[in-house]
């Protein structure tokens, strides 16, 4: 089995990435799925927490998944702008060339994929999941749907039958949370219980985070 790996900016870390990561384990049929915090963005995120504050609230997220899920502090670690091709590079380099590696995102981030440095060989390094979001209607352009047409497989067992190469759709239950609405509600002094794990609170409040969002 090789690595599965799900990335974003975790912004903060909530409740609904923790959903998708315990569905993704299970309906990929996964060992382990690493969480991967992204670094220094080639496109500039407002009100981006420091790596250490993000990196702190997912470890603290996952502290009672840590038998399937688990944290990547790779791109946090890279110094220059994180583009995942890079990321993918590296990994197989790790796996070596059999090995399966599995690149997870949300179908917002997968419409604009086209805008992502040297996207098109993406499924040269990995299979691309592409997770279902609620309430998200998917609009791709031209570029995308012919480069999905040549990737796409309907089937799990195409992502452990070869190391790279497709694109799965995955839908799954998930939760209504965005962390724009958690920056913006702890903006508005608005409670956010029950939108991240209770340790992740504790430590937004602790470190004063996201009191200037907007």
């Amino acid at each position: 089995m090789g690595v599965a790996l799900f990335g974003g900016s975790f912004n903060p870390f909530h409740n609904g990435h923790l959903s998708i990561a315990k569905d993704l384990v299970d309906h990929l049929d996964l060992h382990e799925l690493k969480i991967l915090p992204s670094g220094q963005p080639p496109h500039k995120l407002r009100n981006l927490a420091s790596n250490k504050h993000r990196f702190k609230m997912i470890e603290l997220g996952i502290k009672n998944h840590l038998n399937s899920i688990s944290l990547e502090a790779f791109e946090l670690n890279n110094k220059a702008i994180s583009y995942t091709i890079n990321t993918l590079k590296h990994f197989r380099q790790k796996l070596g060339a059999s090995k399966t590696l599995i690149f997870c995102l949300g179908e917002d981030s997968f419409q604009l994929i086209d805008t992502w440095l040297d996207w098109e060989r993406l499924t040269e390094y990995c299979h691309l999941v592409v997770i279902s979001r609620k309430g998200f209607n998917i609009d791709l352009n031209c570029k995308i749907k012919i480069w999905l047409q040549q990737h796409q497989c309907s089937e799990i067992k195409n992502l452990h039958d070869k190391p790279f190469g497709n694109i799965y759709f995955c839908k799954l239950a998930q939760i209504d949370i965005s962390s724009s609405e958690i920056r913006n509600n702890i903006a508005k002094e608005i409670s956010i219980k029950g939108l991240v794990p209770t340790k992740v609170q504790e430590y937004i409040v602790t470190n004063s985070l996201y009191k200037d969002a907007k």
